[in-house]
């Protein structure tokens, strides 16, 4: 997880995209995302928990990054999923809402 945000703040695309797989591959648009992550200040990531399913091939990670867009701080929180296939790849992920105290 906080290697893609590191990825995420570096603009480093290639990366983001090859650690995904499955559903969150499918939609992933490189060049809209590359703008996107330019066009941003990163100013944090904080892990509220990570946990194991059942499975323990599949993991779950619950964030807080917070960047600022157009001068306005931005939140997003969401809970990621990841499957270990050799490797353990972002393969969803849930955006959760943003409480006052995350703001």
């Amino acid at each position: 997880m906080r290697a893609r945000y590191s990825a995420y703040c570096q603009s480093n695309i290639t990366y983001i995209q090859n650690t995904m797989r499955g559903k969150a591959a499918v939609d992933f648009n490189a060049k809209k995302i590359k703008g996107w992550s330019l066009s941003v200040e990163w100013l944090g990531l904080k892990i509220i928990k990570s946990f194991f399913s059942d499975d323990p091939s599949v993991a779950y990670v619950e964030f807080v990054a917070r960047y600022r867009e157009r001068n306005k701080i931005k939140i997003i929180h969401e809970r990621s999923e990841f499957r270990c296939i050799g490797f353990w790849y972002y393969t969803d992920g849930v955006h959760l809402p943003t409480t006052e105290m995350e703001k």
